[in-house]
């Protein structure tokens, strides 16, 4: 019984040292800065972007925001892949963006435009029916939206493969 005891211990540890060796040898990337950012990569330049993986965070979106900085932007993560379509509600600025595919390779991409402002005596509803919509075309799992003139400047095509992780609470 004592052998046996010494043999589980004596793996557990073997095992222990050899897993953290493992961990030790990878130069993957974390999935997300410690601010809570995900680290994007395309085309060998690194982004930091803001995350909105629920309905709340994807229907506001950039709204309303007046800078993007160079590396920053927003990675949109829905649960599956469809057409998609994304208007420029309550943007101020323009904007690029980049509908992915399953395999996170673009399948199309826009600069967006800013809109009139809604006005105060204008519906919500006939506000969102003038706005332009920008579709992905082809099913679309991911969004990402960039400053303006960031995917004409990297060279950037459909095709193009974008590397991130999902974070586990988004899968």
């Amino acid at each position: 019984m004592a052998a046996r005891l010494i043999m589980n211990r004596v793996t557990f540890c073997a095992l222990t040292v050899a897993l953290s060796a493992l961990g030790a040898c990878t130069d993957t990337k974390p999935a997300m800065t410690p601010d809570g950012k995900v680290v994007v990569t395309l085309r060998d330049r690194v982004f930091n972007m803001e995350l909105a993986d629920d309905r709340d965070e994807q229907q506001k979106g950039l709204g309303g925001v007046t800078e993007i900085k160079p590396d920053g932007g927003m990675l949109f993560v829905f649960p599956g892949a469809t057409e998609r379509f994304f208007v420029m509600r309550d943007c101020v600025i323009p904007i690029d963006i980049a509908y992915l595919d399953e395999t996170k390779r673009i399948v199309s991409m826009y600069t967006m435009q800013p809109e009139e402002p809604r006005r105060d005596d204008e519906a919500e509803g006939n506000y969102e029916a003038r706005l332009k919509r920008y579709p992905s075309r082809y099913p679309a799992r991911y969004v990402l939206e960039f400053r303006a003139g960031t995917l004409e400047a990297l060279g950037v095509s459909n095709g193009d493969e974008v590397r991130f992780e999902v974070p586990a609470s988004s899968r």
